[in-house]
């Protein structure tokens, strides 16, 4: 991440990471990389690390929209309407998910 930071064009950098030792990789590139901007990605229901959420330009949150907006539909058909890919039953939503989607 520092690496990137500092040697890549980027613009911003997502963390989704809870990890308390990422803090200072944070701050470095805050010093070093001021125009890299640093978002801090929290799942559904769970906050962030605050020590990271602090050093972090910006905070959000995952919503349950987003992640239904993610979903892989149930079937996938070719251009004959023929079935040609299903969505794996390990991958099946919660119902009130795809109650949200119709």
């Amino acid at each position: 991440m520092v690496h990137d930071a500092i040697y890549e064009n980027i613009q911003q950098i997502f963390i989704t990471c809870r990890d308390k030792d990422l803090e200072p990789a944070i701050k470095l590139i805050k010093r070093i990389k001021p125009n890299v901007k640093i978002k801090s990605i929290a799942p559904p229901g769970r906050s962030e690390n605050n020590a990271i959420a602090k050093a972090s330009h910006k905070r959000v949150e995952i919503k349950e929209v987003h992640l239904e907006r993610s979903l892989f539909p149930g079937s996938i058909k070719n251009s004959l309407n023929k079935q040609i890919a299903e969505r794996p039953t390990k991958y099946i939503p919660p119902i009130t998910i795809l109650k949200n989607q119709k």
